[in-house]
């Protein structure tokens, strides 16, 4: 399906495919994952014939789910904690918009309602390894790291070579810590997925912090770290806790005209993130 010649077919096709999933028991979720096939990636008329197809079914659930998915898209939280909680009002069932209202809430600061809301996500989804991970990220924030470390580790049960539930799991351990078993799953991870930014970068924080105490010139685990900060740079050039990571790191070095490039290069990042519009977050 090519243009725009064929959208008035993909509209009915969406209302078939939203009506489908409200008389059923299915996610909402299925809906937006399997109905980008009727569009090519990136069809900017995509987003106008969902309104059009919610517009004439008339249903209830799935527009209260798709304005809270546009509010959230546009970081506007606060909407999109009041149409998620219509949803879960009415779908108690999916697990899917409690994990959307589970991480506005968390951006909004409500962390035992985030909390709350996501461990009502993983009940409903006993086998969603994914949604286990964002609780993880979320008991990981509010310092609940034994708690997030057994959720990580139920994900890690269920999809066990997936690297970044390995580097949670990492995360979690060196804030318990425990720097032995988290370098093992740092580096797990990074045998998974030598492309993961948060492994390396994780990884050479952890061996910056066990390099504390030694001569930086001749400390390999600086050294190391040095090398794991530029990995994650090479892989995710734009985030500037990356280079800020890398920056300290030079700078413990001793090369502070190498260090001040890299905070000063962080430092335009966050200022471009800060200032960006907001998009659809990375998988």
């Amino acid at each position: 399906m090519t243009g725009s010649a064929r959208t008035p077919e993909a509209v009915r096709a969406l209302e078939t495919l939203i009506q489908l999933r409200s008389r059923s028991r299915d996610s909402f979720l299925t809906a937006l994952e399997e109905s980008p096939w009727l569009f090519p990636s990136g069809h900017p008329a995509f987003a106008d014939a969902i309104e059009k197809a919610v517009a004439r079914t008339q249903d209830l659930a799935f527009s209260h789910f798709w304005r809270g998915v546009k509010a959230f898209m546009r970081k506007d939280f606060e909407n999109a904690v009041v149409e998620l909680k219509e949803v879960v009002r009415l779908r108690d069932f999916d697990a899917y918009p409690q994990v959307l209202l589970g991480e506005a809430l968390g951006e909004i600061q409500r962390n035992e309602d985030a909390t709350e809301s996501l461990l009502k996500a993983v009940r409903i989804s006993k086998n969603n390894a994914h949604y286990r991970y964002i609780l993880a990220l979320q008991l990981y924030k509010t310092h609940k790291y034994d708690l997030g470390l057994q959720y990580i580790s139920e994900a890690i049960k269920i999809d066990p070579r997936y690297a970044l539930y390995h580097a949670q799991k990492a995360a979690l351990l060196q804030a318990l810590n425990r720097p032995r078993d988290a370098s093992s799953e740092y580096r797990l991870a990074i045998v998974l997925n030598k492309h993961l930014p948060e492994a390396h970068d994780g990884l050479g924080r952890l061996l910056r912090g066990q390099s504390h105490g030694e001569l930086a010139q001749e400390s390999p685990r600086l050294a190391e770290a040095i090398t794991e900060f530029k990995k994650a740079i090479a892989d995710s050039p734009e985030r500037g806790q990356y280079h800020a990571d890398l920056g300290n790191a030079l700078e413990d070095e001793g090369k502070d005209e190498e260090a001040a490039w890299e905070f000063n290069k962080a430092l335009s990042l966050y200022r471009e993130e800060f200032h960006a519009p907001w998009g659809p977050p990375r998988n």
